[in-house]
């Protein structure tokens, strides 16, 4: 899962610096380092939100604030659970909502991608986005596509 996440903090970074570069009408030389890994910067206390005020950074940061709610709540249904029953239904719906959040924000990022212009990035996500409606774990296609 950390990998997951760590994939996920990459690719927000990426998608950050090309509309970035987009608005600013250059494209990055290279491939930017996650502000979380960039030398002397602090780790963010949310490796998925990316750290400038732009659009997308706000709307992927109340994604998240919302996710963290719910996951707030869920974790105390959790820890109040009367049977193993409960606590597995729980379980269930804590994993649900985290696969939900992965795919609010990667169509955030599509929607923003598309916008910037940068429609190849947008098709990519598009299809990651596929797999993962689709019920493949990490947005590996599904075992009847393999």
């Amino acid at each position: 899962m950390l990998c997951h996440v760590r994939r996920c903090a990459a690719v927000v970074a990426l998608l950050g610096a090309l509309l970035v570069a987009a608005a600013a009408g250059s494209a990055p030389v290279a491939e930017p380092i996650p502000p979380a890994a960039a030398p002397g910067a602090e780790a963010a206390p949310d490796s998925l939100t990316p750290a400038p005020d732009t659009p997308l950074a706000r709307e992927v940061r109340e994604t998240r604030a919302r996710f963290q709610a719910e996951l707030k709540r869920l974790t105390g249904r959790y820890d109040a659970a009367a049977t193993s029953a409960d606590a597995l239904a729980v379980q269930r719906a804590i994993a649900a909502l985290k696969s939900q959040d992965e795919i609010d924000i990667l169509a955030i990022q599509s929607r923003y991608a598309r916008a910037a212009g940068l429609t190849e990035r947008a098709d990519e996500i598009d299809d990651l986005l596929a797999r993962l409606r689709a019920g493949a774990p990490d947005g590996a296609p599904p075992a009847a596509a393999r």
